[in-house]
Parts: structure tokens; sequence; C-alpha cells
């Protein structure tokens, strides 16, 4: 019986180290921290590889003329195999711009209703990741568990971090203590 051969690519981003490893029909994702300690271990990173690749396409369309930071973001949601893609689209009044997550939101709960989310992707242009901001994070909150993760990376370097929502905002305005 011939085994099949594993092949393993392995990026240093920071204090993390991606290791995928294909596996029959699907893939192994591992996640390492710098001392070797296994951190988080997925069976299939096909999906969250698709969503990667719609929020980099998403950001290409975004419209940034007085930043000139563009945003692109992926929703997934749970069950379905649809992933929304979102880009920010800013405003001559500032305030009527909308952030790349809030677009694939919007697009998403306009379609499907409030269904479950699984996993949001964010990519920039930037050298390190960014994560997304108060605004986006308290629209999450109204949709998504504390424990929703949100996946950072750049055009460049990939998927660099997973967060939690609750680590990016601990206390959103709809769980404020008594």
């Amino acid at each position: 019986m011939e085994l099949p051969i594993i092949t393993l690519t392995s990026i240093k981003t920071g204090q993390l180290l991606f290791i995928t490893a294909p596996v029959d029909s699907g893939a192994v994702f591992l996640s390492f921290t710098s001392t070797g300690n296994l951190v988080e271990c997925s069976m299939d990173d096909s999906r969250l590889q698709e969503a990667f690749t719609t929020a980099v396409k998403a950001r290409e369309k975004a419209h940034a003329p007085y930043s000139g930071f563009k945003v692109g973001a992926a929703l997934a949601l749970k069950g379905t195999g649809k992933i929304y893609p979102g880009c920010n689209v800013e405003n001559a009044s500032y305030g009527g711009t909308i952030c790349a997550e809030r677009t694939a939101m919007v697009s998403a709960v306009a379609e499907q209703g409030t269904v479950p989310f699984e996993f949001c992707v964010v990519v920039t242009d930037t050298e390190f990741a960014t994560p997304p901001c108060a605004l986006c994070l308290q629209v999450f909150s109204e949709f998504c568990p504390p424990d929703f993760p949100i996946y950072l990376g750049t055009v460049k370097e990939g998927i660099q971090k997973k967060v939690l929502l609750k680590e990016l905002l601990p206390i959103p305005f709809n769980a404020i203590p008594e």
C-alpha cells in the first residue's frame, strides 16, 4: 500500500507559524506559537482560502479616494457555503462611509436574513494586518457570538492572525453589565 505524500508549507508571521498539509480530500490547518505550542487545528482550510481570495478581489473594488486605504472583507455563512464579499465605500461627507466588514454583513443580511455566520476575513495592503474598527465590531456583536472568528490578513502575506470578536470588543453595547 502506498502512503499519501503530505506537503507542508510554513509561513512565519509574527508570533504565529501557520502550516497547511493536504490530506485526502481536505487539509489540516495548524497554528503554532513561536515556541511551538499548538494553538488551533481545523480539518479544512479550503473555505478559509476561498474567503481570503474573495476579500482580496473585493478590496480591488473599494472606493477610497479620500483615505487611499482600501479594505476587502469576506463573511462566511454557516451551513450554506455562501461567502459574501465587502469593500469599503468612502463618501465626501465621511459619515456616509461604510467599511468593508459592514458592507459584507449588510449584503448577507439583505439576501439571507439573520442567519448564523461562520467567520470573517479582513484584508488590507498594509505591512501588518488591520483589525476591524469599533463600529464594525459592534455590528458583528449584533449578529455573531463572542467567539466569532475574525481572520486578519494582507494582500502580500495572506492570513496573518485569527482573533475572536470578544478579544477585540470585550464589552459590546448589547452586553453592558449592570
